[in-house]
């Protein structure tokens, strides 16, 4: 246990000096900072809940409703941070030459990973806990349980997650391609989670009586707990430790704290057999060696625009190579996805609630604000595919490359800038048939909604850039850590929601026709996109030419 712990805390320090892990724990206070008004948001939203519920007896929802909700997104998104983390780090054969047991490997790395999960569960239960506990005139155990089961609560989901990675990396290791088939694993796993919520939705839907739910409510003393959290059985034994108190809640945690010990434990006994065989030669690649014909080569070699074909060396290493397919280009594609879940796992009723809906989506006062949505959403789905935000750290010790061929700078960062924007144009075209077959807007409508969206999609891409040129990431070990734990990413995917968010609001409020809305937004931000490039080429060549590699 104590050489677990000891290799826990050099992955977490891996790569960083004394004076750089002082910067980042910094950077993270920073981070912190930035979401305090979505936590006082969350706050906010619980104590008016509270005081709804609190009178049909039944503010226990809170808590059943919170908890299974973290629990999906640290299970969704603990899918792509472990298979980065165990598979496409690049510490890992160094570790497998130690005289350390697999079980201690495992453990380490399913810590670290559980370390930064626990930062996003912060940020959604605390202000619950919170609120409730204070709103509910809590007593002082009820905090202590809540602390227990915050720490407790991140393990199973992930060893979940890790299960499901480690079964599907286990067997896409044995392609020759190994590259190519791990990023079809880590695209199985996602989609395996999407299907799994559709299931928990479908089954939850179909399992609910109408009649009982009402009876629930009107017997009151936290009735519907039993209900909303038999959905996620783990999380009903933590919620009734916390609602029960006293004796019987120290019960229901001690039994909590079981089944979390034993789902830690099946995750050790099924990574000793499937986990090591799934990541020797985790480094390796195939090649095809072959003689080109003087056709063939002259075909491959043919000279082509210095900056389109810039362009697609870009995408090519980001679709080449795991870690960036999964956390820069796969989100792209998966937009339709979470827009197209909640239509298909709708009841009866609620399918007549989005059929009343519907005429107002597709009336000609809802043209405006349709265009405005796509506009904004080029700009967010553009700042949280990370490319341009990441787009010089992930040239990491390699940046020489970009000194050494004769490629000017700026026709470089236009290359860099065009990958970006291409794959966020991709990721709007990926909602047209969304948009034109399930919510069934007119196709002038999307055709104007798309056209709009460009110069949203060139700014975001370009800021993104401007960005990461300013203060690049450039030493790190692991290419997770260029892409996930780059603060620029950060500020890249929360100022693209927040622009994006305050874009819709503006433009509602000020009932902006379509016709104005097609013209106000090019031409603004078409500005704005000139004069942000102009910068670009400027400040960033400089820039470029002053980094040390």
């Amino acid at each position: 246990m104590n050489r677990t712990l000891a290799l826990t805390k050099v992955l977490l320090k891996s790569g960083s000096s004394p004076a750089k892990r002082k910067r980042q724990l910094l950077i993270t206070l920073a981070v912190l900072a930035a979401f305090v008004p979505m936590i006082m948001g969350i706050g906010q939203f619980v104590s008016f809940l509270f005081d709804a519920l609190a009178m049909m007896g039944q503010q226990g929802i809170i808590l059943a409703m919170a908890m299974p909700a973290t629990v999906f997104i640290i299970f969704f998104f603990g899918i792509a941070y472990i298979i980065n983390t165990f598979y496409y780090s690049m510490d890992i054969e160094n570790l497998l030459h130690l005289p350390l047991r697999s079980t201690e490997i495992l453990g380490a790395k399913f810590a670290a990973v559980l370390v930064y999960e626990y930062l996003t569960e912060a940020v959604i239960l605390v202000p619950v806990l919170a609120v409730y506990g204070f709103k509910n005139g809590e007593s002082a155990l009820f905090y202590i349980l809540g602390v227990v089961i915050l720490l407790l609560l991140p393990v199973i989901p992930l060893a979940a997650a890790a299960v499901l990675d480690m079964v599907i990396m286990r067997f896409t290791n044995l392609a020759k391609n190994k590259d190519l088939f791990r990023n079809v694993g880590g695209v199985l796993a996602i989609f395996l989670a999407l299907g799994l919520n559709f299931y928990i939705q479908s089954f939850a839907e179909k399992t609910t009586d109408p009649a009982k739910v009402m009876e629930m409510i009107n017997e009151g003393n936290n009735s519907m707990i039993q209900l909303t959290s038999s959905f996620f059985p783990s999380t009903k034994l933590a919620v009734n430790s916390l609602v029960g108190g006293g004796t019987s809640g120290a019960l229901y945690l001690l039994l909590f704290a079981a089944a979390t010990a034993a789902a830690y434990a099946v995750f050790l006994a099924l990574g000793n057999v499937l986990y090591f065989k799934g990541v020797i030669g985790v480094s390796e690649t195939s090649s095809r060696r072959r003689a080109l014909t003087s056709r063939e080569l002259g075909k491959g070699t043919r000279a082509g625009h210095i900056v389109f074909s810039y362009t697609l060396k870009e995408l090519r290493l980001l679709f080449r190579t795991p870690v960036y397919f999964l956390n820069c280009i796969l989100m792209n594609f998966l937009w339709p996805m979470f827009l197209i879940i909640p239509f298909v796992s709708q009841t009866a009723a609620q399918d007549e609630d989005i059929a009343m809906l519907l005429p107002y989506l597709q009336g000609p006062g809802a043209d405006a604000a349709i265009v405005l949505v796509f506009f904004a959403m080029g700009i967010f789905i553009t700042g949280s595919n990370l490319i341009s935000s990441t787009a010089i750290s992930r040239e990491g010790k390699n940046l020489f490359f970009m000194k050494f061929i004769p490629v000017d700078y700026r026709k470089q960062l236009l290359g860099k800038t065009l990958s970006g924007a291409a794959m966020g144009f991709v990721g709007i075209l990926m909602m047209v048939p969304v948009a034109l077959f399930v919510i069934r807007i007119k196709a002038y409508v999307v055709a104007i909604g798309l056209a709009v969206s460009i110069p949203g999609i060139m700014f975001s891409s370009i800021l993104g850039l401007l960005v990461d040129v300013a203060m690049p990431k450039l030493n790190w070990d692991t290419e997770q850590k260029a892409v996930k734990q780059n603060m620029n990413g950060v500020i890249a995917i929360f100022g693209s929601m927040g622009l994006a968010a305050f874009i819709v609001f503006m433009g509602v409020k000020l009932q902006l026709s379509l016709l104005l809305s097609c013209v106000l937004l090019p031409v603004v931000f078409g500005v704005i996109d000139i004069v942000l490039y102009k910068a670009l080429i400027s400040y960033g060549a400089k820039r470029l030419q002053s980094l040390d590699c």
